[in-house]
């Protein structure tokens, strides 16, 4: 089911090149999960024309996905890196008109995947020989992405190992400690969170899902809900959602966020998986 919103604009934009697609017919899906390798995103475009095409093709670089509603600010859907051998086109032919034939529409694909270099490419290789303490390691991982940008929300426990490996995909191995210290993490828009981004808001800060705004809970497994909204920028994976429904109500952890929908016929949907908080 979708939900029928004020008509939005999609706009593309290259940072690096300062190039920006707009006024094209569009349509996404993105994916983020706290449970994924990395995040995703899924983007048409209809009848893109050569030079921009070219534009998308150079090399792989990042491409950011906004949303705009009339005249507000554009809301960031998502930033990703492209691989130009995952950049398609194809042509399709439309009914006829009079017995003739009106031009094929074009249509490029392309995948956007959240910080894709990161998750590719980067490795670590540090071995403590002598006592280290895990923040020291987590702070040596988040140096190995190559990110740059990173968001600690909450206190490192006290931990210290008397020696340790680090090798592989930093990622890999920075999940790896946070689990053993029970702390969350997620890479979002190119920024390592360590830490639930709300866990210091007060309660008027939790956003709250409801029947006004929702489609009642569907309960899933393992104690999920999902519920489905109209399109939201604003909650994401690791975040909390105040849910005040019939038949369910309480504080929730969003594991998984998938939102699809198009900017020609206004049709957009947000799926949202969360967990009873514990």
């Amino acid at each position: 089911m979708s939900f029928q919103v004020q008509s939005f604009s999609l706009i593309l934009e290259v940072p690096e090149s300062e190039f920006i697609i707009t006024g094209l017919d569009m349509e996404f899906k993105v994916s983020k999960s706290i449970r994924a390798e990395a995040d995703f995103a899924d983007v048409i475009v209809w009848n893109l024309d050569e030079d921009s095409y070219k534009q998308l093709i150079h090399k792989d670089r990042q491409i950011r996905l906004y949303a705009k509603s009339g005249n507000e600010d554009a809301k960031l859907l998502f930033a990703g890196y492209s691989n130009k051998n995952f950049i398609t086109r194809r042509r399709i032919s439309v009914c006829r008109t009079n017995n003739e034939a009106a031009p094929p529409d074009i249509v490029t694909s392309l995948k956007l995947v959240e910080s894709r270099t990161t998750y590719d490419n980067s490795y670590i290789n540090e071995n403590y020989q002598e006592r280290v303490s895990a923040e020291q390691i987590i702070k040596d991982c988040i140096s190995a992405m190559g990110l740059g940008n990173f968001i600690i929300n909450t206190d490192i426990p006290e931990k210290y190992y008397p020696s340790f490996k680090a090798k592989g995909r930093p990622h890999c191995v920075l999940q790896e400690i946070c689990n053993s210290l029970g702390l969350e993490f997620v890479i979002q828009n190119g920024i390592v969170i360590i830490g639930a981004p709300d866990e210091n808001h007060t309660e008027n800060d939790i956003p709250e899902l409801n029947s006004s705004n929702a489609l009642d809970p569907q309960y899933q497994s393992n104690n999920e809900v999902l519920i489905i909204t109209s399109l939201n920028t604003e909650i994401l994976p690791n975040n909390l959602v105040r849910c005040n429904f019939e038949n369910l109500s309480g504080v929730l952890r969003v594991f998984d966020v998938v939102s699809e929908g198009n900017n020609f016929d206004t049709a957009s949907t947000t799926y949202i998986t969360a967990g009873i908080e514990k």
